[in-house]
């Protein structure tokens, strides 16, 4: 796990004097990369390194994992192929091996080098053998090529910045933001943050002409005529003729294999617990191959939002390790601003500013490099409480009506669903109340349908694609990075992603419990967890927080306000909304007032 920056300019060209900028877009993310720094600059015109005259520059901050000699720094330069690379590979070891048997010799012992071996084999097709996390940029000297690649789900950041005739990428916005020419706030982004609370949903970001690398993606630009060729190297591939057992079996198998391959390190490994269902099927599992597993969590003050007692659970039945950390409001205040820093954009929940104190815990205490999380489980085995209302919509719709009074008889008689619901935020899913006029906000745009199309399988991917876990992603890595700490997700190994988004709904969702196939056949997960009929996650008192902590912040938002400066909101208009959330209304939801309310601290950080 690093960080990386590229700059080409082919018809103008680079100098020394861009030197300077490009080092700082390299050092401002040395948290990313502590262990090392290194950098590369190449004239492809005249086939040369000099850094006088050149129109290529890679740049490069190491955090060391596998490798951790000296030979693992980059930019790597094999043969006539140099990489910068932000990532993990799970599965080189296989990899190398095949390669070995083919006749590749390797100089190192390093995930990085293996994907110079994988592309000069297969070339860009080949990087659907990867089972991992990555962005990479290739520097291909034999075909005058720079290979760009970004791995199927997007859980590793990339973006991209057109600046006249140069072409930018980088790890993270911040590194892209002194080249742009003016800087302003993309109202696409922004309009549907603050109207929907959502982001990441398109390549867009919250800044004008800074795009996300497209996920799945791979590109070849030819460096002598600057054509571009953009590719898919993967998608989601249909699943036929497996027995329900089938289905089950691989389930446990690909989950036991994805945990196992996710522990390999030259350093120790440890684990986020919520004492959730997903966090402690990755512990448990985790500490099947490394018993000495250390896992740490978060805890609040208000007990009505702690989730110490299922952790305490996880922990002494499964013979865990865990370290506690207390969350509190001034902890949360203290922190804010830096974590918006890292975040680069507004987000949607408290509980980002919970996982933001959690890595910094973890680094200054603990020293761990590597944390696995139980990222993207929710999404893959429809484990929010919309996916079950998505469910009974399309067993109506496909007059299934047997199957859909049991599953409601079902949730009615334990209490695991309709307990749970909150119209304000599932409103968020209901059409017409979603096309709510929002008073206070003076931009004009697009809504996003988040509303259920489709059948099961076409929404989930849109929640892994586009609606959920690319902001989950992007959370996750800046947290983590912020403090030098790999984030790796075992449910998001991509052979059990496309096995459960394929797996037939009823296996997921039965007799009124979401999640239902991981509960009934995952046993060693204890009981008081496997059948919890409520849902909480790293769980922080937001509510609580608006309407005490901050409410002196939020009511002076009328006085003055950067979110009025730049025309997003009416300030006024915004200030009545509130009010109407003081006073308990079904319909204002505490993550609209949450949005604007980070949105604003993004704001005056930014412009």
């Amino acid at each position: 796990m690093c960080g990386i920056f590229a700059a080409v300019d082919i018809d103008n060209g680079l100098s020394h004097e861009n030197l300077r900028l490009f080092r700082k877009s390299v050092d401002v993310i040395e948290h990313r990369g502590p262990d090392a720094s290194g950098e590369y600059c190449y004239n492809t015109r005249m086939s040369n390194v000099q850094k006088e005259e050149f129109n290529l520059y890679l740049g490069h901050r190491r955090l060391s994992i596998i490798d951790l000699s000296a030979n693992g720094n980059q930019p790597l330069e094999i043969g006539d192929y140099v990489i910068i690379f932000n990532g993990e590979i799970f599965n080189y070891q296989s990899l190398l091996d095949e390669l070995v048997k083919d006749g590749v010799s390797f100089r190192t012992k390093t995930d990085t080098e293996v994907i110079i071996g994988i592309y000069k084999k297969y070339g860009i097709k080949g990087f659907d053998k990867l089972n991992g996390m990555w962005a990479f940029i290739l520097l291909d000297k034999n075909q005058n090529k720079l290979i760009v690649s970004r791995d199927r789900f997007g859980i590793k950041p990339l973006y991209i910045s057109r600046v006249g005739s140069s072409i930018y990428f980088a790890s993270e916005i911040k590194q892209l933001l002194q080249y742009q020419k003016s800087l302003k706030a993309d109202h696409s982004a922004l309009y549907c943050y603050l109207k929907q609370s959502i982001r990441d949903y398109s390549e867009n970001t919250f800044f004008e002409n800074i795009k996300q690398f497209p996920k799945s993606n791979s590109l070849e630009l030819d460096l002598q005529s600057g054509h571009e060729h953009f590719e898919s190297y993967w998608d989601y591939k249909p699943i036929e003729n497996l027995s329900e057992t089938d289905y089950i079996d691989q389930f446990k198998a690909l989950m036991d294999d994805s945990v196992l391959l996710r522990m390999v390190s030259d350093v120790e490994v440890g684990a986020l617990l919520s004492g959730g269902l997903d966090s402690t099927v990755v512990s448990l599992l985790a500490n099947k191959s490394a018993p000495s597993l250390r896992t740490f969590s978060v805890i609040s003050k208000e007990q009505k939002y702690s989730e110490e007692e299922f952790i305490d659970i996880a922990a002494q039945e499964g013979n865990l390790k865990n370290y506690k950390f207390t969350l509190d409001p001034q902890n949360f205040l203290e922190h804010l601003d830096k974590t918006i820093y890292h975040q680069d954009e507004p987000f949607t929940t408290a509980s980002v500013v919970a996982s933001h104190l959690i890595f910094k815990h973890i680094k200054e205490n603990f020293g761990l490099k590597v944390i696995l999380s139980g990222q993207g489980a929710d999404e893959l085995l429809l484990g929010y409480l919309k996916f079950y209302f998505f469910y009974l919509s399309r067993l109506k719709q496909e007059r299934k009506f047997l199957p859909l009074f049991a599953n409601i008889f079902s949730a009615v008689l334990q209490g695991t669903i309709f307990n749970q619901f909150d119209l304000s935020v599932a409103k968020r899913y209901i059409p017409f109340l979603n096309k709510r006029r929002v008073d206070y906000l003076r931009l004009s745009g697009i809504d996003e349908d988040i509303s259920s199309r489709g059948n099961m399988t076409q929404r989930q991917i849109l929640d892994v694609s586009n609606y959920s876990l690319p902001s989950l992603f992007a959370y996750e890595d800046r947290n983590s990075m912020a403090y030098s700490i790999e984030s790796r997700a075992p449910f998001m190994d991509h052979r059990l992603v496309n096995l459960l988004l394929h797996t037939p709904d009823h296996l997921k969702i039965s007799k009124g419990w979401t999640k239902y196939m991981m509960r009934k056949h995952l046993t060693y997960v204890p009981d008081q967890i496997r059948w919890r009929k409520d849902k909480k996650g790293f769980e922080t008192p937001e509510e609580l927080w608006l309407k005490q902590d901050f409410q002196g912040y939020l009511k002076g938002l009328k006085q003055e306000s950067a979110l009025a400066d730049i025309g997003a909101i009416d300030a006024s208009r915004f200030t009545d909304s509130y009010n109407q959330y003081l006073n308990n209304s079904s319909i204002i939801s505490k993550k609209e007032i949450f949005s604007v309310f980070i949105a604003e601290r993004w704001a005056r950080l930014n412009f």
